[in-house]
């Protein structure tokens, strides 16, 4: 341990290999201002040698030979699945997750390099699942080389869905509660979400929920009912609006033709049951013979 300098002892490097670079982080790890950013950089290299060679001279040009680095494993790299956690003693548990996701994964599972992570119970299903994370063990070591061939010394190997509510751990301050919001970037341009992650002290919200649901919707569509021409027509790709327009633009296909009529009536929830949405269409050709199609939809009568 005496060999490692006392920077390395208080920070810790964030790497992950991108398709066209390698994007680092250093934060500070000790008990001054843990958490806080050094220095975040993105370094433009091609292919896996080009991208060892440029964190390899990044990390020589800043002194940081030895330092702990953490390292992304890349969304394509892995797999990762919610299952049931057996009811195993903890040293088995590790066999026991790898044997439920045998048939999940495309390769053999002799040569899966398998971790799991405990999550939240839910409200609506008493079984305890887990996190179970895969991987061949060739990228394994392909990560773990890149990251010993830029003399930095691996401490561990996370993925995406983790990283972020890992940041709390670093930021141990009874003091602050920490809420972060990460949008899609250059970086992740797939990534299109808000992540809040709690720190010691519960993130909250203005109003409380009864039901402790959070609603997160995608852009808008309607569906315009004209039994005047015949046709339903989906409409999607037009933003969104406070009042919602009779036409609505953006794209639009039509669902269905021959349509003779339509409705839809909402019967609001009381405290002893749910509200249903009922949606009624009439197709027919003219012959006299009609087609009526109902759907509802349950919905929940607490936020």
């Amino acid at each position: 341990m005496g060999l490692f300098s006392t920077a390395s002892k208080e920070s810790q490097i964030g790497v992950d290999f991108l398709s066209d670079g390698v994007a680092v982080a250093q934060v500070l790890t000790g008990s001054k201002n843990p958490g806080s950013m050094v220095r975040a950089e993105f370094i433009e290299a091609n292919g896996q040698e080009a991208q060892v060679e440029a964190l390899r001279k990044w990390v020589r040009g800043h002194g940081l030979q030895k330092t702990p680095c953490v390292c992304l494993v890349a969304h394509d790299d892995c797999d990762v699945y919610q299952v049931e956690k057996p009811e195993v003693e903890e040293s088995e548990m590790m066999q026991a997750v790898t044997w439920k996701i045998k048939d999940l994964i495309s390769y053999d599972v002799g040569n899966a390099v398998v971790d799991s992570y405990p999550m939240p119970l839910s409200s609506k299903n008493s079984q305890q699942q887990v996190g179970v994370v895969s991987a061949h063990d060739t990228v394994i070591g392909s990560y773990v080389d890149s990251i010993r061939s830029s003399a930095m010394r691996l401490r561990t190997l996370d993925i995406h869905d983790l990283v972020r509510s890992n940041l709390q751990v670093v930021r141990q301050s009874a003091d602050n509660s920490l809420a972060l919001m990460t949008f899609g970037s250059p970086l992740y341009p797939i990534e299109q979400h808000i992540n809040i992650n709690n720190g010691v002290t519960d993130f909250q919200f203005a109003q409380q929920s009864p039901g402790q649901r959070l609603f997160v919707i995608e852009d808008p569509v309607s569906y315009i009912c004209n039994p005047a021409t015949g046709r339903l027509r989906r409409h999607d790709s037009y933003g969104f609006n406070l009042v919602q327009p009779t036409a609505p633009g953006g794209s639009s296909v039509t669902v269905t033709t021959q349509l003779l009529g339509c409705s839809m009536t909402y019967a609001a929830g009381t405290s002893w049951r749910g509200g249903i949405l009922s949606i009624e269409i009439t197709i027919g050709d003219g012959s006299g013979e009609n087609v009526n199609l109902l759907h509802q939809v349950h919905v929940e009568n607490v936020p």
